[in-house]
């Protein structure tokens, strides 16, 4: 999300809970939650409208979060006159799992491939020769590269 303020952080995947911290929630209070402009949860009065999962606090839980679940959660509160009584906004930012079709084929080739290494290291008793361990040393070093880009917008 560039350089957006962050109250909560996630990676995709994750539960997260966006507090309410509206201390005087009543159960005869509307409750609104709303996603940048869309309403993903309403509760009239005793009566949940709509929606995703909320706690008896009124904080709205997510799960298994998906980049498109980033960006801003507003909740209003209402009193039974209809009165606007809490307010409170908070910004999301989910990170992983954005990975670009040719992006996730060179991923998880390179799993696979450290896989294979792991697996040959287990199976394999004494030193490793030096042509193996060059292999494996090279193999392993471009791992970092290759997460880098996990996070790399397309």
């Amino acid at each position: 999300m560039g350089s957006t303020r962050c109250d909560l952080s996630a990676v995709v995947g994750d539960t997260v809970t966006i507090p309410l911290a509206c201390l005087d929630l009543r159960a005869d209070n509307d409750l609104v939650w709303k996603h940048n402009t869309e309403r993903v949860f309403v509760k009239e009065g005793g009566k949940v409208a709509a929606g995703k999962d909320v706690m008896s606090d009124g904080s709205l839980v997510l799960r298994s979060v998906t980049k498109d679940q980033e960006g801003s959660y507003s909740a209003e509160v209402f009193n039974s006159d209809g009165k606007l009584v809490y307010f409170t906004v908070k910004t999301l930012c989910v990170t992983g799992g954005h990975l670009p079709g040719n992006k996730r084929d060179e991923f998880k080739a390179a799993i696979k491939k450290l896989s294979e290494i792991v697996n040959q290291l287990e199976s394999y008793n004494g030193p490793l020769p030096g042509n193996k361990r060059d292999e494996y040393k090279a193999e392993i070093q471009k791992m970092p590269q290759i997460l880098e880009k996990m996070d790399t917008d397309d």
